[in-house]
């Protein structure tokens, strides 16, 4: 026998559109709030070059501004870089990080030749810990390198 509820619609029908509406699959992405400033350490390592293997580390802050999905920014940091046989070179840049991409478990972003991600594990981060992949051109050899690193920040402020 099958029971009918007003309008003709069996109700084991019902239940069944009910139970598919509350299903995981369907459910609202919870996006995590990245907006405000933050205090940011990188470190790189390449294996290329007359001087060998170069070592940079890199700091200052990251300023998001989220819009749902995606994200803009800006960045100030100071790098140094040295290389195997000691010789250290510091310099200081600021810019902007164009579109981000953010979903419920991580956001990626570029700053010039350099692709960032990082995961996210809560609604509201206060740190944000990824990998950095940069591809950079030899200027002797005109020979494409990969660089790659890891990166963090942590919030100043919302």
């Amino acid at each position: 026998m099958i029971r009918r509820v007003s309008g003709g619609v069996p109700f084991e029908w019902l239940v069944l559109l009910a139970a598919a509406g509350c299903s995981s699959s369907t459910a609202p992405q919870v996006l995590p709030d990245i907006n405000g400033a933050w205090a940011y350490n990188e470190t790189t390592t390449s294996g290329y070059g007359s001087a060998g293997t170069e070592a940079c580390s890199l700091t200052g802050t990251i300023t998001f501004t989220q819009d749902s999905l995606t994200f803009v920014g800006t960045y100030n940091r100071t790098s140094s870089c040295s290389t195997a046989d000691t010789r250290t070179a510091t310099t200081t840049e600021a810019g902007s990080i164009p579109r981000g991409v953010i979903t419920e478990h991580g956001l990626t972003f570029r700053i010039g030749d350099c692709q960032y991600q990082a995961g996210v594990l809560d609604s509201l981060p206060n740190r944000l810990t990824g990998n950095t992949l940069c591809t950079e051109v030899d200027p002797v050899t005109l020979t494409a390198h990969g660089v790659a690193g890891s990166w963090l920040a942590d919030r100043l402020q919302r």
